[in-house]
């Protein structure tokens, strides 16, 4: 498992456009690996450094810029070992950017779709639960809304609400908490939702 930093040169036009729509930024980062998301267990989330904008992308695989790459360069590509650092913690600190969700029959469409959860203990109980089932015990929790997520499939368009969870856990079950870390969790993970960072 790899953490990759890769910085956007802000001025490309393909880096402006995905400010409007995630999709793009997906796409991009895609380029980096042979790979699709899935096979790759490629995760990423936004960080802003003063006025630069980082990528900080977890995958199996280390990132190579290829000829598709655009407005993308990798900074630095760590070996995270499967966090195996961690085992020296009681408790581990965790950053994520989840959307918490439920399945629903959509009417209209005569299908199903994913609904964001209105209420915040709602959400709370859904993060824990996640976390749960990831082999690890949740000491502290704390939830930050965020700006919504924009992206498009062709002409529809789709939104997903992020909020930012900070907090702290026990590992009781090393190899549940592993697959968790290396999978992610819930939706979106193509546009930047679902990737931990651990200390």
């Amino acid at each position: 498992m790899y953490m990759s930093k890769i910085r956007c040169d802000m001025h490309n036009k393909y880096v402006k456009k995905s400010e409007d729509n995630e999709a793009y930024t997906h796409k991009n980062i895609q380029t980096l690996f042979k790979g699709n998301r899935e096979s790759e267990n490629v995760l990423y989330v936004k960080e802003m450094v003063g006025d630069v904008l980082y990528y900080k992308v977890q995958s199996d695989v280390p990132p190579v810029i290829s000829d598709k790459t655009q407005g993308l360069e990798i900074v630095s590509i760590t070996d995270l070992d499967d966090y195996s650092f961690l085992k020296d913690f009681n408790y581990v600190n965790f950053v994520i950017v989840a959307s918490p969700s439920r399945w629903i029959f959509d009417a209209e469409k005569q299908k199903r779709a994913r609904r964001g959860l209105e209420h915040k203990d709602e959400r709370i109980n859904w993060m824990i639960r996640k976390l749960s089932d990831g082999g690890v015990s949740v000491g502290d929790i704390r939830e930050y809304k965020l700006d919504s997520t924009v992206f498009y499939h062709g002409e529809d368009k789709g939104e997903i609400f992020g909020y930012e969870y900070t907090g702290n856990f026990i590992v009781d079950d090393w190899n549940e908490f592993i697959k968790m870390v290396n999978k992610g969790i819930g939706p979106g993970k193509a546009y930047g939702m679902g990737m931990f960072i651990l200390s």
